[in-house]
């Protein structure tokens, strides 16, 4: 009924890999031409690092602005507390 197998190792699964057809000519002759009219996709050509490059410096200039209000607001408050409503004198 019940058949244990101590030193039992599994078969070695079997895939289904058909490689496509890869020309190294062909695919560098596609980029030159792409490159050549325009198309070719961001990061590809010069002038496109640097707009990627330029977009990527901006987005992180703006949140590194945005934390450092975010922190000068956060002190102030704290400062405004602590002046004002621990010292009523004042």
């Amino acid at each position: 009924m019940l058949k244990v197998k101590f030193f039992h190792t599994p078969k070695a699964k079997k895939f289904n890999y058909s490689p496509l057809y890869y020309n190294p000519e062909e695919e560098e002759k596609e980029k030159r031409r792409e490159r050549a009219l325009g198309q070719a996709a961001p990061g590809e050509s010069i002038r496109g690092q640097f707009t990627e490059r330029r977009k990527r410096q901006a987005k992180t200039g703006r949140m590194s602005n945005l934390r450092v209000f975010i922190i000068i607001g956060v002190l102030l408050l704290i400062a405004y507390y602590l002046i004002f409503d621990t010292l009523p004198f004042l």
